[in-house]
């Protein structure tokens, strides 16, 4: 497993944790790098690298928030 590889592991195991702990909105990217051991800069980093990567996995995300219809206002 290459360096960066390690970093990203270290990345997701300390933000399912945070989300985990305090939840999906509580959670910040400082707490998630200081329990990573990595700077702000490189968790930010990392995240900007992968977004658009064919390898992120949407498993290794948190779920969207369900999307909802507005309703009609004029009551039709």
């Amino acid at each position: 497993m290459s360096d960066g590889e390690l970093a990203r592991r270290r990345i997701l195991d300390a933000a399912h944790a945070e989300f985990a702990a305090r939840g999906y909105r509580a959670a910040t990217v400082d707490a998630i790098a200081r329990s990573s051991e990595l700077s702000r800069a490189g968790v930010q980093s990392s995240a900007r690298n992968r977004a658009g990567s064919p390898r992120a996995s949407s498993a290794n995300s948190p779920p969207s928030p369900p999307r909802r219809i507005p309703r009609s206002s004029s009551g039709t």
